[in-house]
Formats: C-alpha cells, structure tokens, sequence
C-alpha cells in the first residue's frame, strides 16, 4: 500500500486537515498516511483566524501526488480547500 507525506503549517487558530473524511494529525508539520493505489482521494483543509494569517498545505512525497497551496485569510478569516490526490500502483 503506497502512503502520501502531507505537510502543512499555520498561524491561524484553527487549521483542520482530513483525506477522506479521516482527520490527519501533522506532527511537527507532517503526517505520512497510507492511501490505496489508483483510487482518489480527497485532500481537504479549513482554516479559521485573523486577517492576514497565513497557511500552507501540501503533499511532498511520492513525486506523481506533489501539490503545494498557500494563502493569506482575508478580512473574513477562513478559508478551506479540496485537492484530490490519486498514486499509481
């Protein structure tokens, strides 16, 4: 079974990361997750803070799923996303 590295950082309040509706815990900024191969999967985040907060999320491993988004809350102070991700066998 192959696994992604997701990385993320934020200096918001609050910043939620789940891959198929399952909560991903970044550790010191990563998690490294099992995924099934030639399946998609869905990245999502939420961002909740101040205006100007910044974020990044992104996966950094293996080199077929690379993705890197990054932004800055405006004056609503949330954001969220959705990237899917598929890794071949």
């Amino acid at each position: 079974m192959p696994a992604i590295t997701i990385v993320g950082t934020s200096d918001a309040a609050l910043f939620r990361v789940t891959l198929d509706s399952r909560r991903v815990t970044l550790n010191k900024g990563e998690a490294i997750v099992d995924i099934t191969a030639d399946a998609d999967h869905a990245l999502q985040w939420f961002v909740r803070g101040d205006e100007g907060d910044k974020y990044s999320i992104g996966i950094t491993d293996p080199s077929d799923a690379k993705f890197k988004h990054s932004a800055t809350l405006d004056d609503e102070g949330k954001d969220a996303g959705l990237h899917w991700v598929k890794v071949q066998a």
